[in-house]
């Protein structure tokens, strides 16, 4: 039977260096923080409890009066920060061309509202869209297609490990790290993962077919290197300017992986300060993945602050665990669920990303939100 892992990272791709770190072990709930004492960021640490809204801004064009829209709408419901979501192929359209100044222009719209501004970039996409731009695959980059295998897969992603990927990565994020620089315009913390959003689930799936490697555990080593290679990128470039999340998505798997645990390690001896899940509180508690994922990041909870991201969702397999998309629940039904998951597993969340959807709950229960993650 094939094997399947647990997989993560959403943002741009991930890096990891050195040996297993002292992040793993049981903990419960502790204020101490992963930062490292001897940097000084020009970017503002991102506040706890981080209190934000998960928002694409995709193409980049004429966006800013609706995110200065939707930035206030935030700020009049006392959120803290915006997540703000763009897309590889709309920073760079063509190679070595940047549109740097229309994302500058977006995150001080952000910053003018008195919010954080936390960035992630889409260099993989899943089965709905297709982040990484045309120009990267006709310069020779290997992809695959991810989406169930009984509908149609249009969308490429590159392989995380392909050698003209992961140059074109180092180059953009290296071009991006001076720009900030120059123009002293940063966001407050850059959020990364590798294998987009769900690429690594149809990847992991389909893994006979990609690259050269002889069985699974070939595969998977290749992949988890590939991870680390991002922590270590992100860490190069941003690592001394803002706050690192490391998204961690357990979609794929219904054991544990020791392997992942490894890029959770290699991000703490970093000094990442937070870590990410990119599944909500409906598939922590009910879906046959999530108590693995809450597993995983309950081991690093006493060093790195913790975020939950409640997006609905898709559907999506873990294994032959089918697990469907779920219907929207108030925010107030959602706390109390949070509040059993932290009760159940000895930590507290540090920070939640909502969706603009959820601005329009009842006053009372965004307040009854930020009431919890605030004691």
């Amino acid at each position: 039977m094939r094997k399947i892992m647990t997989i993560c990272f959403l943002l741009l791709t991930l890096a990891g260096c050195g040996g297993e770190g002292s992040g793993s072990g049981d903990s419960t709930n502790s204020d101490s923080s992963n930062e490292d004492p001897t940097k000084s960021y020009p970017a503002t640490p991102l506040a706890t409890p981080s209190i934000g809204l998960f928002l694409t801004a995709s193409p980049l064009d004429d966006k800013q009066d609706y995110i200065g829209r939707i930035s206030q709408n935030a700020k009049d419901r006392h959120l803290t920060c915006i997540n703000l979501i763009i897309h590889w192929n709309d920073i760079e359209p063509e190679d070595n061309h940047f549109q740097f100044e229309e994302l500058s222009v977006l995150i001080k719209e952000i910053k003018s509202h008195d919010l954080q501004c936390i960035l992630r970039v889409y260099f993989n996409a899943n089965e709905f869209l297709q982040a990484a731009p045309d120009w990267l695959f006709d310069s020779g980059c290997e992809y695959y297609y991810p989406g169930p295998f009984t509908q149609p897969r249009p969308y490429r992603q590159p392989l995380p490990w392909d050698p003209i990927y992961k140059a074109q990565v180092d180059e953009f994020l290296r071009n991006l790290s001076l720009y900030f620089d120059e123009s002293q315009i940063y966001p407050d913390a850059f959020q990364i993962s590798a294998g987009g959003v769900f690429g690594g689930q149809w990847l992991n799936y389909d893994w006979e077919n990609y690259g050269d490697y002889t069985d699974y555990d070939d595969f998977l080593a290749l992949l988890i290197e590939a991870e680390k290679w991002h922590v270590r990128e992100f860490d190069e470039y941003f690592g001394d300017t803002m706050d690192l999340i490391l998204m961690v998505n357990s979609l794929t798997s219904n054991e544990s992986d020791p392997n992942f645990s490894a890029v959770l390690d290699n991000a703490y001896n970093l000094y990442y300060p937070w870590v990410q899940t990119n599944v909500n509180s409906q598939r922590l508690q009910l879906c046959g993945y999530g108590q693995n994922n809450i597993d995983l990041i309950k081991k690093y909870s006493d060093s790195m602050s913790i975020i939950i991201e409640e997006e609905a969702g898709y559907d999506s397999y873990s294994g032959d665990d089918y697990c469907p998309a779920m219907d929207g629940e108030d925010i107030s039904v959602r706390v109390d669920r949070i509040d059993n998951l932290e009760s159940e597993n000895g930590f507290r969340f540090k920070g939640i990303t909502i969706s603009p959807n959820d601005l329009t709950s009842p006053e009372a229960s965004i307040e009854k939100l930020i009431d919890h993650l605030s004691q």
